[in-house]
């Protein structure tokens, strides 16, 4: 996938994968900005519920506007018929390590 284009956005390279997808880094070619690519494996895409099920997700976070969330840019198939949805790319320190730098967070924050 690297280098290919999905929707609007250029794989730069992989970033994680999980049960049901990979999760690309993605830049703009024209704007520079970046995204997030989550695809659905190929058999998974294949499955007309599950693709149902990946794309309400991707109407429903689009609809919601919360710093907690990301915002969704667009979904839809890629020419080689994966699922995939478009989104915020966020940098910065995740949970996990957060937690092991400072140990238990304050209630007020971890809400």
């Amino acid at each position: 996938m690297i280098g290919q284009q999905v929707g609007s956005y250029r794989i730069l390279r992989e970033l994680g994968q999980g049960g049901m997808g990979v999760v690309f880094l993605a830049e703009h070619p024209l704007i520079g900005k970046r995204a997030a690519v989550k695809m659905l494996l190929p058999e998974l895409s294949a499955n007309p519920a599950i693709v149902q099920r990946f794309f309400t997700e991707a109407r429903a976070t689009s609809r919601l506007q919360h710093e907690g969330i990301v915002e969704v840019f667009d979904f839809g198939y890629h020419a080689s018929g994966r699922a995939f949805i478009t989104m915020e790319f966020l940098t910065g320190e995740g949970l996990g390590a957060r937690v092991r730098r400072e140990g238990r967070l304050p209630i007020g924050l971890a809400l």
